[in-house]
């Protein structure tokens, strides 16, 4: 009799199931397709900024898609690193138990609902094409209720990647889903109060 217990398909079973999906890739390889993933959650991330800095009005739609797939690249491998090692600092102030590669894995294979909603822009680019970046976007105006709901669905998968990430966390940090968001919040925070004390600084000069 075949006793092997049939692994879960993280491309579908995170969604649902992240702790036990994030425990059976660490336990298996948690360097798998991690570098990939990080690349595609930079490349959306570049998208969102490019759409919201507008700057369709600077570039065409070629170029610009070109160069969000290229920052995303850059981006999304360095988050990956810096992000982790963060998350593996303020873990620490918890008791966490987790080591660099495990960490990275669960940050990565958490975004799986990024890397799908990521398949969306295909459908608006085919609908609003560059209007998804400029700040004139009159083909938006005359589908409102369209963009809107691509706009609802993506923010509904933000917040259930968020969940979905701190469970993954807290499974190979050994602690709960909510000691995972303090670490998350507090990892933010040690970038963004930096940044903003500096912006402070330079605008006081």
């Amino acid at each position: 009799m075949n006793n092997a217990v049939k692994q879960p398909n993280p491309w579908f079973a995170m969604w649902l199931k992240p702790r036990e999906t994030i425990q059976s890739i660490v336990n298996r390889n948690p360097t798998h397709l991690v570098i990939p993933l990080a690349i595609a959650v930079g490349i959306s991330k570049s998208l969102d900024r490019a759409s919201i800095k507008s700057l369709g009005d600077s570039f065409e739609l070629p170029t610009l898609l070109a160069f969000c797939v290229v920052a995303g690249i850059l981006f999304g491998i360095a988050g990956l690193y810096i992000f982790s090692y963060l998350l593996k600092i303020t873990g620490n102030w918890f008791g966490g138990q987790s080591n660099l590669v495990n960490i990275r894995s669960a940050l990565a294979w958490s975004s799986v609902p990024t890397v799908w909603a990521l398949l969306l822009w295909v459908p608006q680019l085919i609908i609003f094409g560059k209007d998804l970046f400029t700040s004139s976007a009159p083909r938006i105006a005359e589908f409102p209720y369209v963009y809107f709901g691509f706009v609802t669905i993506e923010s509904l998968i933000a917040i259930w990647g968020l969940v979905v990430f701190c469970k993954a966390l807290g499974q190979v940090q050994k602690f709960s889903v909510w000691l995972a968001f303090v670490s998350v919040v507090l990892s933010m925070l040690t970038i963004t109060l930096p940044l903003l004390l500096l912006t402070y600084l330079l605008v006081s000069i």
